[in-house]
């Protein structure tokens, strides 16, 4: 994400200085700003802190994906039966990532396996440790997923395009670190501190990725940690509900969005200071936002027919926060 903020700053202040307007499709449906979406990986299977976590996700389930594990779940049908109507994905049936394309493919189907005869669809994977490499994404190719997650190959950035799938990146810190950096570091060390610690990290992360116009997608694991901790996630959820233009969702739904994105094509022409943009490929069941951006500054336009007209001076722009 830094990498892109950089390199497109240069860019748009070279067609600034030659006279040119920086457009752009906005990243997420209009009206929002930023998006955010909570990813649970289901590694292991402890009844309580499962339950635990699920309770503490109530009413903002909307908001998550979540990646089981076959192996871990394969015998514990009142758990599944718990996952049947949420955003649910294949973490492999194995909590492991191969060195090949054919041992990382038995396991990413054997793992889809297991959902479908437990009644769910599976939509995306989630490779075991984040780990990523070609043999992965031949394997996920295969077995022809459409969306994934691995911040070994990217994190804290838009979704993008691998080949046929869309990559969705996620911040790569998790509740976890934070509790395993206490165990070693201190003795005996308040565990509740910690994790209220750990919270106010992620509730900044969000509200920065907020003001920035970034997407937010937060990861962790139930098993010994947001299952024992779930303030950590009860705080994020209030937090993000305080956002208005915030575009809570899930991975499948972000991937959706981000494909019928790309579909949209625009063209600019120019008449003194007034600005005509021709549309092409609206996607219907999403409203579409074009950005006009000025150094630190955006203006959102909803784009609602095939033309918009305006004028730069007209328009209302508030601070991102840089690109």
């Amino acid at each position: 994400g830094a990498v892109r903020r950089e390199l497109l700053n240069r860019l748009r202040a070279i067609i600034r200085r030659a006279g040119g307007i920086w457009l752009r499709v906005a990243a997420f449906p209009f009206p929002y700003r930023s998006a955010f979406s909570f990813r649970i990986d289901y590694d292991q299977y402890d009844p309580r802190d499962f339950n635990a976590t699920l309770d503490a996700i109530a009413g903002h389930e909307r908001a998550t994906t979540h990646f089981l594990s076959g192996v871990a779940y394969e015998g514990a049908p009142e758990a599944l039966a718990r996952m049947r109507g949420l955003d649910v994905g294949s973490h492999g049936y194995h909590h492991h990532t191969y060195r090949t394309t054919e041992e990382n493919l038995r396991n990413i189907e054997r793992g889809i396996r297991t959902l479908r005869a437990a009644g769910i669809e599976p939509s995306g994977f989630a490779a075991p440790h984040g780990r990523y490499h070609r043999q992965l994404a031949s394997a996920m190719e295969k077995s022809n997923i459409r969306h994934s997650s691995e911040f070994s190959l990217v994190y804290d950035e838009l979704p993008l395009f691998t080949g046929a799938a869309i990559q969705i990146p996620v911040h790569p810190v998790c509740l976890g670190l934070f509790l395993e950096s206490a165990v070693r570091n201190g003795p005996q060390p308040l565990l509740d501190e910690t994790a209220d610690r750990a919270a106010e990290y992620f509730e900044e992360l969000l509200c920065t990725g907020y003001r920035r116009g970034e997407p937010v997608f937060l990861y962790g694991h139930p098993t010994g940690r947001l299952g024992r901790h779930p303030q950590v996630v009860k705080r994020i959820f209030h937090v993000a509900s305080q956002l208005s233009a915030l575009w809570k969702t899930n991975f499948t739904e972000m991937a959706a969005w981000w494909r019928a994105r790309d579909r949209i094509r625009f063209s600019v022409t120019r008449r003194k200071e007034r600005y005509t943009v021709a549309v092409e490929g609206l996607p219907s069941g999403y409203r579409v936002g074009l950005e006009s951006c000025r150094k630190e500054h955006v203006a959102l336009m909803p784009v609602d027919d095939r033309l918009l007209r305006f004028s730069s001076e007209s328009l209302a722009y508030e601070a991102r926060g840089g690109e």
